[in-house]
């Protein structure tokens, strides 16, 4: 009995720990503070990619793993975070009113995209959650890591 209960402990600390803020190490990307990852990041991190991008990853021969956050911090504040990163490779920001998005990579293979050995970091706001056809104006941190199979 005693046992059983240290498993059911063990087993829910770590349940109750994967749904806490991001901490630590993202595929060799430092974990922005404070950001929470949760059903609705899972969400739009388990869907597929689409159009040309998924044509282009499907030939790529790469498997993908994918974490996501949010944070109610400031687009700024992010995009400063991730441009400090050692490694990581700036790319293209955009912060108008009502469309913010940057990308940073921290390529293996000399590229930046959806067919380059690595991880790439992708900070957007708003974004969409399809199940509750919700739209969200909090940051959405999408990090992404591509290998070989």
């Amino acid at each position: 009995m005693k046992k059983s209960l240290i498993y059911c402990f063990a087993l829910t600390a770590i349940i109750a720990m994967s749904r806490i803020a991001a901490a630590g190490d993202d595929f060799g990307i430092q974990s922005y503070p404070g950001a929470k990852s949760d059903a609705d990041t899972q969400e739009v991190c388990a869907a597929p990619s689409m159009g040309i991008i998924k044509e282009r990853e499907d030939s790529s021969g790469l498997t993908k793993s994918k974490h996501c956050y949010r944070t109610n911090d400031s687009f700024a504040k992010v995009v400063e975070f991730y441009k400090k990163q050692k490694g990581l490779k700036g790319g293209v920001v955009v912060d108008e009113e009502g469309a913010k998005s940057a990308t940073f990579c921290l390529s293996k293979t000399g590229g930046c995209n959806e067919v380059s050995v690595g991880t790439s970091v992708a900070i957007s706001a708003p974004w969409f959650v399809p199940s509750k056809m919700k739209m969200n104006n909090d940051l959405l941190i999408d990090i992404t890591n591509r290998a070989k199979k």
